[in-house]
């Protein structure tokens, strides 16, 4: 019984540090050591056209982004940043097309 009792607590303690609704937010739970999460945050963010970056929030949707022809972060090695630019990423997001969100979250 012991188990899940200290197993709700800890769910509780995790919940009340789950990052809200900045990216700031993501950044201030690992300094204080959560190393998981459950958040829609990031998904949420691609879902209006901002991408997460190191330096906080990119906004694909705006004008500039359709002739940039950089990655969406130029030192991240993932498929998105490897395959795509914030100019190819930019009509489909203004488009609002699915997958867009896909592949910036």
């Amino acid at each position: 019984d012991a188990p899940r009792v200290w197993g709700c607590a800890i769910a509780r303690r995790c919940d009340s540090v789950l990052p809200s609704r900045f990216p700031v937010d993501l950044v201030v739970c690992c300094a204080l050591g959560v190393d998981m999460f459950d958040c829609v945050f990031p998904t949420r963010t691609a879902r209006f056209g901002n991408a997460l970056v190191p330096w906080g929030q990119l906004d694909l949707k705006r004008k500039d982004c359709a002739t940039d022809f950089s990655p969406i972060d130029p030192g991240c090695p993932c498929t998105t940043c490897a395959h795509h630019t914030r100019a190819s990423l930019h009509p489909l997001i203004v488009q609002k097309e699915t997958v867009a969100c896909n592949l910036i979250t």
